[in-house]
Parts: structure tokens; C-alpha cells; sequence
């Protein structure tokens, strides 16, 4: 059950200024200008020039001195034209060439990429963002960064689907900033951009690329420039054909009669490059891998996925003979040199029609099986800790696309844990919506194929219920918990963890919507109930007290919080230590509810006290240390020295911006309290 007295409403959110364990932090670390989020594709072999990319260097008010926003650039164009990799080789040059601090690259296949990329840019600029409380939030404070920064940025929404994915999430007003999108569609931005629309290559563009990728060998290029012709001058698919004929020191004529036995697109340079490959890594490694990868998000699929142990297992079924991590490698080797892939150190791409292609030629028989062993690999490489970084957004992005193609087939025989472990990533990353919908649909999936009393269907309806309140919905995780209470009471009985558990959480929501009454009494009787099946002393048992005294405090008076909580400090201490962290937070909360109570003198006297073992225990600097500073300054102030607290609070400004950083709650709130008091000093 989780510990939440003494937790604060921020921004329509809910945050528990104890919990500092869950805002790690490098604390006084630079920041590294300069800097990338995302994943940059990596760059396709023989890139070619293009004059379609020209306008990318120009601005669109060239008196930048007098603008009041940067340019917006809008690359559109069919798959396989090149888009992504105009954009990457752009930013690259910038990069190489010092001209911007922050690169922002996301796949904008959904809203979530975006929040969850604008967040991490968030805790980049600013580490104190890392505790405000949900994607929304953080992604905001960036947002606001930008628009004020003197920093060079720049945004990319590569393969933009809709423009509901950017509604206000699009940054803006900084001369300094800059944001480029991709797309297939015809979409309407919220500035007028400066268009690019890439096709395929000119004649002559297509013509020098076969020659650079062949090596301005002359003699084999005989019939290059009617080659471009028949692949209606696709760069993708002149990249797969100049990979095959230089490998195979064929002509593009010779290869043009290749071309003749399959279709004349991407799925045929792609089917002759497969064949190749095959023939260069034994037993069919190269191809199989190709087909495991189209089930991905080709946008960024991390190369740890492709050597997890259910992967070299099932190549090696199919091989005939063990396959090791240096197979796979090679596999992936062969396909990036024959443009197939693209790949670096921890990422593949693959183009949407080289995937579609590759997907295609699945036969139907086969789906359930690669689905699971995909699946199965994603569970396998996530990281324990669910850090939000590049890594766990590719899987998270991989997980979403696998969930969505697969559709019910990973529900059979049982519920995968991989729906759980998305969910999960979701909800931790702070996109409380994402996962109440994501576990919303798995609740209902439950039901369908395991019946109500499963225990996946009873953990898909508890996340629901949990991430449907942190969403805002508390009438939904309310209701949701008084269902699974009493579902729980039925299968489990009314003593077991998890039907504790649900009883704790009705009462906490049923609190955090407002009716502090009502969770007072729930928790009354769960702490009876706790202090039966546990004992007095245990640490669930002090927990549930903790929540008792918080909401008795908030429904009855602070009088009634201090009755629970003083032998609680005392039970705490006997089981935990006099310094273990519980027990200081439950001291720390029962000096505020002495100083509500009117007491403030008491609070300051047992504050003080306090904030002397934190130091010793913890540090000047631990967030815990620097919240019982803002505490026993806010008494001092309560007990008549204003002048004194606003001079408090303006040290604690400077240290909490120092440590924890400028976008913190804590830092938010002391800048708030220093203005109070410094009014009324």
C-alpha cells in the first residue's frame, strides 16, 4: 500500500513531497550542451545530395534580428522518397558544424512519442521537471523553455500521422528555435511553413547515385539511367537495386532482367536483395530477421531486441544449427549493406515499404508464432528500472505497434506479460491517459478470454481503476475499486494483501476527490484491520495509520490526526529505527498537524529537531532535509516572524534551485512562500 500523507495537489495532480526516492536526480550536474533526444536515423549508404533540401537552409524572415519565431519547414512525400534521411543528413551537418545546442528527434507516430520526448527534453534543461507530476506537466515546462531560451533548438516530428498528435504540444515563439515535420499527408500546421514536396530523384540526381554506389565503375553502368526509369527514380529502391548489382559486379542491365522475374517497386529490389542476402549469411538468418524486424516499429528498433536468447532460439530452428549473437549481427550487417536496413550501434530502421514487403510475404499460418517470440523479446530486453529514456521509448513505441497488429492473438493461450509491461511503462513515464486507455482495453480483453476471477483480469482492472484517477477521473477509480474490493472480498477474503491493498486505494481516491469523511471511515476500519492480520508494529499496519491520521486530519481537525499519529511515531520508531526515513516522515507530519492545530510553536520546537537529524542523517542537501526547512520556515512565519521566514526563504530558493532545479515543486513552493511572507515582513 503506498505511503501518501502529507501528498500536495500540483497543477490538477497529486504529489507526495516525502517520495523523493522517486525523483532520482544528478544533482549540481551541467548540462551537456550540446544535445540530443531521440533517435537519429542512422545514414543510408551512398547518400545523395539532394537540391530539393536547399530551402532547409533558408530562413523564413531573413532579418532574424527582427523575427519573432523561427522557421517551420514541412517535408512531404510518399513513402520510400528519402524524407527521413534529408532531414537526419540536415541535422547532422548542423551538428558537425557546432550551429545548434539541442536536437529533438521523434517519431511522431502518436501523442504519447511526443509527450514522453518533450518531457525528457524537460529533465535535460531543467532536472527539476522530473518531479512535477505526468508527461502534461513536464512537457509544458519545456515548451516554456523553449519559447524563452537563447539556446538554438531544433524539433523534428518525423512521419507526422495526424495534427491531433501536436495540438498544443507545437513550440513556438523563439526566433531561435526551429521545427521541421515529415509526413505522407496533406496536413495543416499551426504556422504557415516553407514547403519542401520530395518525390523521387531527378534524372540526373538518380543517375549520379547509381554511379557513386557502384563506384564510378563504367562498366557497370551500362543501362543506369534506364533502370532509374523503371523504379520511377525511388531512391529506396535504386539504394536496394545499386547494393545487389555492386555485390554481385552485375550490370544494370544484367540486373534489369533480374528485376523482369519480380514486381518492378520496392518489394522487388527488396525481394532480390533478400535473396542475396541469404545467400551470403547461411540458412536463411538474414531473411528471417528481415521478417521479424517488419512486426517492429521501423522507425527505431533496438539492436539488443534482435540477440535476445527466444530470437537466436527461433532463427535457430529455422537454421537448422545453433545461432549465435555474431549471427545475428551479421545478419544485420548484410541487410544495412544491401539497404534493406539501416542501422548503428543500438538501433535498426527499416523503411515502411521494405517492411510492408517483407511483412507481406508472412505466410498467415505464422503470425501467432513470430508475434509471441517478438513479444517474448521485448519483455526480455526492457530495462528493470523503467528509466524514460531513448531505449525504453523504442520499446514502448515497438510494444504499441506489436499490441496493435497483433490484436487478440497475444491473449491466447493466456494474457502475454508484455501488455502489462507497456501499461506499466506507460503509466511511469507520466501518461496517465495512455495507460488507463491501454489498461482499459485489457480489462475488457481479460474478461473475455479468462473469465472475471483471473488474476490478469484482476490486475488489468487495478491498474485501470489506479491510472484512471492519476488521469483525473476519480469518480472512475472509485467506482473501480469499490468493484475489485469486492471482488477481491469474494475470491480472497478479506485478509489477504490484495484485498487490503483495494480498500486502500478506494479510500485514498475517495479522499483525493473530496470526501475526506468517507476515506477517514474506510481507513478506520482497514487500520483495524491491519493492526488484526498484521499486528500493531508492522510497517503495513503503520503505513495504513499514516493515511488514517492524514484523512481524520482533513475531515475531523488537526486534533484528531495528532491522536493517531503520536503512538505512531512511537511504533515507528521501535520497528524501524529512530532514523529510518518512515519514521522521520511520520515526525515530520506530525509537527505540521501540531502547527494546523494552532500549535505552531510546538511545530517549530519539533521541526527543528528534526531538520538537525536530517542534516546529520541525510544532508543540507536532500530534498527530505530542504522540505523540513520549508516547513519549520513557514511556523517560524505562522508564529509572527514574517521578516524572518521570507529571509529563510530566499536562501532556500537559491539551494533548492541549485539541487534540485528550477521547475521542482518544492522549489515552486518555497518561491511562493518567500513572496508571502515577504509581503506581510
Amino acid at each position: 500500500m503506498k505511503r501518501v500523507p502529507g501528498a500536495q495537489f500540483h497543477n490538477g495532480q497529486w504529489f507526495d513531497p516525502h517520495d523523493a526516492a522517486r525523483h532520482p536526480h544528478a544533482w549540481r550536474s551541467p548540462i551537456p550542451w550540446p544535445a540530443r533526444i531521440g533517435v537519429l536515423p542512422a545514414e543510408a549508404r551512398c547518400y545523395q545530395p539532394r537540391e530539393a533540401a536547399k530551402p532547409l537552409d533558408e530562413p523564413r524572415n531573413r532579418h532574424r534580428e527582427t523575427a519573432t519565431t523561427g522557421p517551420v519547414h514541412l517535408v512531404t512525400g510518399p513513402s520510400g522518397v528519402g524524407k527521413t534521411q534529408l532531414v537526419a543528413h540536415y541535422l547532422r551537418t548542423l551538428w558537425q558544424a557546432e550551429d545548434v545546442d539541442l536536437i529533438i528527434w521523434i517519431a511522431a507516430a502518436s501523442r504519447e512519442a511526443v509527450l514522453s520526448a518533450f518531457s525528457e527534453a524537460a529533465e535535460l534543461v531543467d532536472r527539476g521537471s522530473a518531479a512535477l507530476p505526468g508527461a502534461d506537466a513536464r512537457a509544458a515546462h519545456f515548451l516554456t523553455w523553449a519559447r524563452d531560451t537563447h539556446k538554438r533548438w531544433i524539433v523534428v516530428f518525423d512521419d507526422l500521422a495526424e495534427t491531433s498528435v501536436i495540438e498544443r504540444l507545437w513550440p513556438t515563439g523563439n526566433p531561435n528555435g526551429r521545427v521541421i515535420v515529415t509526413t505522407t499527408k496533406d496536413l495543416g500546421l499551426p504556422e504557415t511553413p516553407i514547403a519542401i514536396t520530395l518525390g523521387g530523384f531527378r534524372p540526373v540526381e538518380a543517375y549520379e547515385f547509381i554511379a557513386t554506389s557502384l563506384l564510378n565503375e563504367p562498366e557497370l553502368l551500362d543501362e543506369a539511367a534506364e533502370l532509374a526509369e523503371d523504379l520511377d527514380h525511388l531512391p529506396l529502391a535504386l539504394a536496394q537495386s545499386a547494393a545487389y548489382i555492386r555485390d554481385q559486379r552485375i550490370t544494370c542491365a544484367d540486373y534489369r532482367k533480374r528485376l523482369n522475374t519480380v514486381e518492378t517497386s520496392v518489394a522487388g529490389t527488396s525481394e532480390l536483395c533478400a535473396e542475396l542476402a541469404d545467400d551470403l549469411v547461411p540458412d536463411s538468418i538474414a531473411r528471417m530477421l528481415r521478417d521479424l524486424l517488419s512486426y517492429l516499429d521501423g522507425r527505431g528498433v533496438p539492436v539488443v531486441v534482435c540477440s535476445q536468447p527466444v530470437i537466436l532460439h527461433h532463427l535457430g530452428r529455422f537454421a537448422g544449427r545453433p545461432v549465435s549473437t555474431q549471427d545475428v549481427t551479421a545478419a544485420l550487417d548484410q541487410l544495412h549493406r544491401l539497404g534493406l536496413v539501416t542501422r548503428d550501434a543500438e538501433f535498426v530502421q527499416i523503411a515502411s515499404p521494405t517492411q510492408a514487403a517483407a511483412f507481406g510475404r508472412i505466410p498467415a499460418d505464422a503470425h501467432w508464432l513470430v508475434t509471441h517470440v517478438v513479444a517474448e523479446a521485448l519483455a526480455t530486453a526492457w530495462p528493470q528500472k523503467d528509466a524514460d529514456d531513448a531505449l525504453t521509448r523504442s520499446l514502448r513505441d515497438n510494444a504499441t505497434g506489436l499490441r496493435d497488429r497483433a490484436g487478440e492473438m497475444l491473449w491466447t493461450p493466456d494474457c502475454h506479460l508484455l501488455l502489462l509491461r507497456l501499461g506499466d511503462s506507460l503509466g511511469a513515464a507520466g501518461l496517465a491517459a495512455a495507460a488507463t486507455v491501454h489498461f482499459g482495453q485489457m480489462a475488457r480483453l481479460a474478461l473475455r478470454h479468462l473469465g472475471p476471477d483471473h488474476p490478469r483480469t484482476l490486475v488489468s482492472r487495478h491498474r485501470h481503476a489506479h491510472w484512471s484517477g492519476h488521469a483525473g477521473d476519480h469518480d472512475a477509480a472509485i467506482e473501480g475499486f469499490a468493484l475489485l474490493l469486492s471482488d477481491r472480498l469474494r475470491t480472497l477474503g478479506a485478509d489477504h494483501p490484495d484485498t487490503l491493498d483495494a480498500w486502500a486505494q478506494l479510500a485514498t481516491w475517495q479522499g483525493r476527490s473530496g470526501d475526506a469523511a468517507e476515506a477517514a471511515e474506510n481507513f478506520t476500519v482497514l487500520f483495524e484491520q491491519c493492526v488484526r492480520v498484521f499486528g500493531p508494529d508492522h510497517t503495513e499496519t503503520l503505513h495504513v495509520g499514516d493515511d488514517l491520521a492524514h484523512w481524520l486530519g482533513e475531515a475531523q481537525g488537526p486534533d484528531a490526526a495528532v491522536r493517531v499519529l503520536a503512538p505512531l511515531v512511537e511504533a515507528s520508531s521501535r520497528t524501524l529505527g529512530s532514523g529510518h526515513p518512515d519514521t522521520l516522515a511520520t515526525r515530520h507530519d506530525l509537527a505540521n498537524w501540531h502547527g494546523r492545530g494552532g500549535h505552531a510553536a510546538a511545530a517549530v520546537g519539533s521541526l527543528t529537531a528534526l531538520l538537525e537529524l536530517r542534516e546529520r542523517l541525510l544532508g543540507p542537501d536532500h530534498p527530505d532535509t530542504l522540505l523540513t526547512r520549508h516547513d519549520l520556515l513557514n511556523w517560524r512565519g505562522v508564529s509572527g516572524a514574517a521578516a524572518e521566514a521570507a529571509a529563510g526563504y530566499e536562501a532556500l530558493v537559491g539551494d533548492a534551485k541549485y539541487v534540485l532545479g528550477t521547475g521542482h515543486p518544492q522549489t515552486v513552493a518555497a518561491k511562493a512562500s518567500w513572496e508571502y511572507f515577504a509581503e506581510r515582513g
